[in-house]
């Protein structure tokens, strides 16, 4: 029995089983015809098939053989990629909770922060209310003293005004 392919690199084949450079002319003098799309079909389907033999051969490399205790093996290695796994999710966990700890420690630091100024704000508005108070005091002290007749005349108008305004407003209500 011959062997079917007995050398196989292509750079080495025998140059009695290799094509002639030039073809002889046929003798049924034959007339060439040149279908573009038909040739652009055939180029596109050598280009697929090239494209998928290539990617077979890819595939072959990738594929190795498991042979003997394989499954002991691979249990073995599925056990420890579990327990790096675990290990990894509780380094995870423990790296939230730091950090979860430290976002409250800093929104506790910020508010108390913030409740400070707020504070020193309030103090600030009330000292200025006392002191615009003590001026509205002194000027109207001032005019009770220097004008009362004036003064006088300004409750008055304020006292009726006042008057006609919760007369309306008893009226309205029902």
């Amino acid at each position: 029995m011959a062997e079917p392919f007995p050398n196989t690199d292509p750079d080495t084949l025998d140059p009695n089983r290799e094509l002639p450079e030039e073809a002889s002319v046929s003798e049924f003098h034959y007339e060439r015809r040149v279908n573009p799309r038909l040739n652009d079909t055939a180029a596109a389907i050598g280009n697929a098939v090239g494209t998928a033999a290539r990617t077979v051969g890819e595939m072959r490399e990738r594929f190795t053989v498991i042979r003997g205790n394989a499954r002991a093996e691979t249990s073995a290695r599925v056990e420890e990629f579990k327990q790096s796994a675990s290990q990894n999710l509780d380094e995870a966990a423990r790296r939230v909770r730091a950090a979860v700890e430290e976002t409250r420690e800093r929104a506790s630091n910020k508010l108390d922060e913030a409740r400070g100024r707020a504070i020193n704000a309030l103090q600030d508005l009330r000292k200025k209310a006392f002191s615009q108070l003590n001026q509205v005091r002194g000027k109207a002290n001032n005019l009770r003293e220097e004008k009362p007749i004036q003064m006088i005349g300004a409750v008055a108008a304020s006292a009726f005004l006042l008057g006609v305004s919760v007369r309306l407003w008893r009226s309205n209500r029902g």
